[in-house]
């Protein structure tokens, strides 16, 4: 919502200051000389006030920004919005800080100042519906700590998750230990299985036969002790290649 205070003055005599809470949902707000206008201005003018236009100016929502139009839509002025010195054609996206002179005729002057974005609870803590830089400053204080409580919520979930990925990461430690171990039993079965396989190609290789016949058995038995310690050194390779926890 948008928060903007609208002045009448007469020479330097300002004629009345009104406070206007602007909705991005709201319902078209009209400005003018007319009784039928949301607000109605010039009354206090006296002769000048023929020269404010009936419907003087609009405000209207419009894909989720609020605009101010000349006039009504088509229809502008007679004597024109100005933004500065420039007059609008036909309307102007209403931002806080701008200033519009709606109406301006000699002494005669009305005013619109967009003075900040608010939220809807503001009205109601402003019983003389005003809204100063002191409230801003309130609002936005209540907005600081509401973000210092979200921000403590988050790291505590974040030590939550801290303290799950380290349990995660000491299972994962003691299942890479477990293997290990399994890997050393493996390897003490198959050193077991190599020996008796020694055994018995070395029993029935010399128990009898001829010297052709024991020659074979020896060929026999050195390609198998070559091929447990091939099988052993590639088991301690694997092992010294894994990153120790």
């Amino acid at each position: 919502m948008l928060k903007a205070i609208l002045r009448e003055y007469l020479g330097s005599e300002e004629l009345s200051s009104r406070s206007i809470s602007l909705n991005f949902d709201g319902a078209p707000i009209t400005i003018g000389r007319s009784e039928v206008c949301t607000y109605q201005v010039g009354s206090k003018f006296g002769d000048l006030s023929q020269w404010v236009a009936r419907i003087q100016a609009t405000i209207v929502t419009e894909n989720g920004s609020i605009k101010l139009i000349d006039g009504v839509k088509g229809r502008p002025s007679t004597n024109g919005v100005y933004c500065h010195t420039e007059r609008i054609d036909p309307e102007i996206l209403l931002t806080p800080g701008l200033q519009l002179t709606l109406f301006k005729a000699e002494r005669a002057k009305v005013t619109l100042e967009v003075v900040a974005f608010i939220d809807g609870d503001v009205a109601s803590d402003n019983p003389h519906d005003t809204f100063t830089g002191g409230d801003l400053l309130d609002r936005l204080q209540e907005k600081v700590e509401a973000f210092s409580g979200q921000i403590f919520a988050l790291h505590q979930q974040v030590e939550l998750l801290g303290g799950q990925l380290a349990q995660r990461e000491a299972i994962d430690s003691n299942q890479e230990r477990r293997l290990v171990l399994t890997e050393k039993r493996l390897n003490r079965v198959l050193a077991i299985v190599f020996g008796c396989v020694a055994a018995i190609v070395l029993a029935s290789g010399f128990s009898g036969g001829s010297a052709e016949d024991k020659k074979l058995w020896s060929s026999t038995l050195t390609s198998i002790a070559i091929g447990g310690a091939a099988v052993y050194f590639k088991s301690k390779e694997n092992q010294a290649e894994k990153p120790k926890s």
